[in-house]
């Protein structure tokens, strides 16, 4: 069993594992430091990962990053990956946009369609975005899908599930707007669905905050589909997190 982690101050992605059936547990190891940058709009969106294993014990974690962004201006979601829980690649740009793009991207979700493995792996990725990173008052928030029938090595062009949210239309917290800390999306059969918050303007004082999928699935990507690779893209020196964090509080602590 590998269990990958954020550390208490969502500065750090971490990973601990057992061999015995979880009757021990090892020393968690950094799969990596976490570079973020802060989300516009008020808007409570912490860097809180995602992670799946496929059907080889490869486990993927994902989760949103600067790192690739001049001035960490923008995140983009990255991906690192390990075969053992001990030794983990370096994070991965997913090649949702270039990097030259002013589109923010956070709170992924993910999955692997089960049975897949390798570089036959199928991963589908959700996350939320705004289109203009620095939006101050005017954010417009959206639900974007990619995916990768290659372990992740290529991905299709994104889709947007969802768009047009206005923050100021969410539940409002002590750490800002929220539309969720988690995502998710699954493979109940070759289709991919993502589970996510919508949002329309609220009428007086009661939310209209619905829970959404995209019904019909969506379909395998053609093999004819335009494929997208970010191997040569390469961290930015310097561009490291915009935020500083205590340990985070949480609306439902006691």
């Amino acid at each position: 069993m590998i269990v990958p982690i954020d550390d208490a101050f969502l500065s750090s992605v971490l990973a601990f594992k057992s061999t015995n059936g979880g009757s021990t547990w090892s020393t968690p190891v950094t799969v990596a430091f976490i570079d973020e940058h802060a989300v516009a709009g008020g808007m409570r969106a912490l860097p809180l990962i995602a992670a799946q294993m496929d059907a080889s014990g490869k486990v993927y974690v994902v989760w949103a990053d600067c790192r690739f962004r001049t001035n960490c201006a923008e995140n983009d979601i990255v991906m690192s990956t390990s075969t053992n829980g001990t030794a983990w690649t370096a994070p991965a740009r997913i090649p949702i946009d270039a990097t030259t793009s002013s589109v923010d991207h956070f709170t992924p979700g993910f999955a692997i369609l089960r049975g897949t493995s390798g570089t036959t792996a199928h991963l589908a990725l959700t996350y939320n975005f705004f289109p203009k990173a620095a939006c101050g008052s005017s954010c417009s928030l959206g639900v974007g899908f990619i995916e990768s029938t290659n372990g992740g090595t290529t991905w299709t062009a994104p889709r947007a599930l969802a768009k047009g949210i206005n923050p100021n239309w969410l539940p409002s917290t002590t750490s800002g707007q929220m539309v969720g800390d988690y995502m998710t999306v699954s493979f109940p059969a070759q289709k991919a669905h993502g589970v996510f918050a919508t949002a329309t303007a609220p009428v007086g004082t009661a939310l209209n905050e619905p829970m959404d999928t995209n019904a019909a699935g969506i379909a395998e990507a053609s093999p004819d589909e335009p494929q997208f690779s970010s191997a040569n893209d390469h961290p930015v020196p310097g561009a490291h997190s915009q935020v500083h964090r205590t340990k985070p509080h949480r609306d439902d602590e006691r």
